[in-house]
């Protein structure tokens, strides 16, 4: 298109530069390549679409800079549109075969003279958002958080932590900057300018985009090189989203440290190598990427070694599964009983396997996949390599440990057998040892027990005299515990009386006078209730505490003990004891047991009527005590009672009059009130015959009813309040 074709009497303004003609367009946007882009990235640009509506063919430029997807694929259509003569450039620099050769040999990744900068450049670009994003996350200070639930002492923990914090955010800032300053000296190097070159032209499609604008073979080329380029980004891209190296990470991050020499952390740092090595790869690789987009055959070099690498992973893998089927990989990197850890162990066979198959699977053209896939497959077939051999190790070892514990479990049975038989020899000898004392032992105790038996008659002649007098002793105690417990009754009763409660009321108060209801004493009457019923009470408790010993006492004298006396029990004893010199083995044992029990029972028959002698003449001692005492405090309460009693009816005289008259003024009030609202309610008048009969028909039965109440009501409170002993 001649420029001169173009009208110049619309303007348009870039960059406050005046553009009337597409020439000058193109001219300052290849000066202002930045802020080019920058508009033709948020196309359409309302008025540079319509300006370029005015040039010639401009609805043509128009859909053709919307198929465009960058603003720096538009700028090459615009330059191609307005100045067909002159060369396409990119970013400031032409771009055509012969400018992207020079670009692919100055950022080679096999040159070692651009290789160590270009390593170094995609190193610092992958770590620069990490280092950046760790320090701009906020993190609020422990002391600030925890400050006011610590102890004093664990502040001082909490606030070196935070030291160590702000120095190791210092640390990465100070590393940040260095690496800043490192990244401008790299961007001036030859291999860096031309791989960002390189990446901008592949982000963009510039290749599209020329093949868009030139004719001819050269066209196909380029497009079929942006098409390869395209989709081996796609399975880059496609191949870093794996879950194999989160779960590898993960993994590794929630195993417990083994302390075998720092096998651990190699594990760890080869897992966040792995994670980062595909990445910087398929960047440095992207120069050998170009050259075999745009060339006419595609090199397999390198993803042969990829393919190649998969197949050796993956036979390493079909190993360790033979080995280990059952626990597949737990027994190859960890052996735990945590479910969690087990179960990211099989999420991450699986990835790992997966990912092995699809890489070994691919296509030898396949390079966006293949090339990030090598030092993965690499760093995998060494780790597998190593557990397999591990596995190998560990499963001769436990062979030899299972050998060895084997070896010992016979050792130990046939010494368990040695010991077993000698024990079985020695516990015969033992047997045979204890049967021969045995029987010493029973001809001397049976020889015992026969002389005892034959002299118990002798023995029971006086125990015989000593049971007619005891029984006749126990007989009369009987009788005086009896009475004696008819007199400690009697002086409950008459307790009860004197206190006005009952004696379980008053054991609850410690034999305490208390108020109850209706009454109110005077004080020098309560002064002498209460003296009277705690001494009085306290007598009461201790009688009956001794009656209680003495009947207890008396229950012990049995007359089973007596029994064992008769003459039939001694002639029964007198006859085992002859039967153990024909008795022979367990007969003759049970038979001496039986004869010594029957001669121990009359022995301790014997020996008890003595004691219970004894214990008789202690209780009748006891007993006459106990009467004397009661005797002795059954004197006051019967006067107290009596005065008690004429007391109690004076109070219940006064009381009922001054109730009834007390209902019967609350229930005048009551019965007029009853009345009025009667009377409101119906609407009587004052001066008509029904008033006079609701008014007597209400107020007086209302006002006897309340009277009897008042009146009755002291009546049972003195029945309640009274016991029954009392009133009786």
């Amino acid at each position: 298109m001649s420029p001169t074709s173009e009208t110049r009497k619309l303007m348009y303004v870039f960059d406050e530069l005046p553009i009337r003609s597409g020439l000058e367009l193109v001219s300052a946007m290849r000066q202002r390549w930045v802020d080019a882009t920058d508009l033709l990235d948020a196309w359409p640009d309302p008025p540079l679409k319509e300006w370029l509506r005015t040039r010639p063919d401009g609805d043509i430029l128009i859909l053709a800079l919307d198929m465009e997807k960058s603003g720096g694929a538009r700028l090459i259509r615009l330059q191609a549109e307005f100045d067909p003569d002159g060369p396409l450039e990119f970013q400031g620099a032409r771009i055509d075969g012969e400018s992207l050769e020079r670009a692919i040999r100055d950022a080679d990744p096999f040159n070692p003279e651009s290789a160590a900068d270009l390593t170094r450049f995609v190193q610092i670009e992958l770590l620069r958002p990490q280092l950046n994003a760790h320090i701009e996350t906020p993190r609020p200070s422990l002391s600030t958080q925890l400050g006011h639930r610590l102890h004093p002492m664990a502040m001082d923990v909490v606030r070196q932590i935070d030291s160590l914090q702000k120095s190791r955010l210092q640390s990465t800032r100070d590393r940040l900057q260095s690496m800043e300053q490192e990244l401008v000296e790299l961007q001036a190097s030859p291999a860096v300018k031309a791989y960002r070159w390189l990446s901008d032209i592949r982000r963009d499609r510039i290749l599209r985009s020329l093949a868009a604008v030139t004719e001819g073979p050269a066209a196909a080329k380029l497009l079929r090189a942006d098409q390869r380029l395209s989709e081996w980004s796609g399975q880059t891209d496609s191949f870093l989203r794996s879950s194999v190296f989160s779960l590898h990470l993960d993994f590794w991050l929630s195993r417990p440290l083994s302390g075998q020499g720092g096998v651990d952390a190699d594990d760890l740092r080869r897992s966040v190598r792995m994670a980062s090595a595909p990445a910087e790869r398929a960047r440095i690789m992207l120069a050998y990427l170009f050259a075999s987009a745009l060339s006419s055959e595609t090199p397999t070099e390198e993803s042969t070694k990829a393919i190649e690498s998969a197949a050796s992973l993956l036979g390493t893998i079909n190993a360790i599964e033979k080995m280990a089927p059952a626990s597949g990989w737990c027994e190859l990197w960890l052996r735990t009983r945590d479910a969690e850890v087990r179960e990211k162990q099989e999420h991450l066979r699986q990835s790992v396997k997966e990912l092995a198959t699809q890489t070994y699977k691919s296509s030898p053209t396949d390079l966006g996949r293949l090339i990030p896939a090598l030092p993965v497959m690499e760093l995998l077939g060494m780790d597998m390599t190593r557990g397999l051999a591990e596995l190998q190790a560990r499963q001769k070892r436990e062979a030899e440990q299972r050998a060895q514990r084997e070896r010992e479990q016979r050792e130990a049975q046939e010494r368990a057998e040695r010991e077993r038989k000698a024990a079985e020899k020695r516990a015969d000898d033992e047997r045979r040892e204890r049967e021969r004392l045995e029987l010493e032992t029973r001809k001397l105790r049976t020889a015992d027990l026969q002389q005892r038996a034959f002299s118990l008659p002798s023995k029971t002649e006086g125990a015989k005299e000593r049971i007619t007098a005891l029984q006749a002793q126990l007989s009369e105690l009987r009788r005086q515990t009896g009475s004696m417990q008819e007199k400690i009754k009697s002086l409950e009763a008459l307790l009860v009386q004197a206190a006005g409660m009952t004696l379980e009321q008053l054991e609850a108060h410690n034999m305490k006078l208390p108020r109850w209801q209706g009454y109110s004493p005077e004080p020098q009457d309560t002064n002498d209730r209460r003296q009277l019923v705690e001494q009085v009470g306290r007598v009461v408790l201790d009688a009956r505490q001794d009656a209680n010993k003495i009947q207890h006492e008396l229950g012990k004298v049995s007359l089973t003990d007596l029994d064992a006396l008769s003459p039939a029990r001694l002639e029964k004893v007198r006859d085992a004891a002859r039967s153990l010199t024909t008795a022979e083995g367990r007969k003759a044992h049970r038979q001496l047991e039986m004869a010594d029990r029957e001669i121990q029972e009359v022995e301790r028959a014997i020996t008890s009527i003595t004691h219970h002698q004894r214990s008789l003449a202690n209780l009748s001692e006891q007993i006459v005590s106990v009467n004397y005492r009661v005797e002795a405090a059954s004197d006051k309460p019967r006067e107290f009672v009596a005065k008690q009693r004429r007391l109690d009816i004076w109070s219940l005289a006064v009381a009922v009059p001054i109730g009834a008259f007390v209902g019967g003024i609350a229930g005048t009030f009551g019965g007029m009130i009853l009345a009025l609202m009667i009377l409101w309610a119906t609407g009587t008048n004052g001066n008509s015959p029904e008033w006079n009969l609701v008014w007597f028909g209400v107020v007086w039965p209302t006002v006897i009813v309340c009277a009897i109440f008042g009146a009755w009501r002291p009546i049972r409170d003195f029945q309640k309040n009274t016991p029954k002993v009392a009133r009786g």
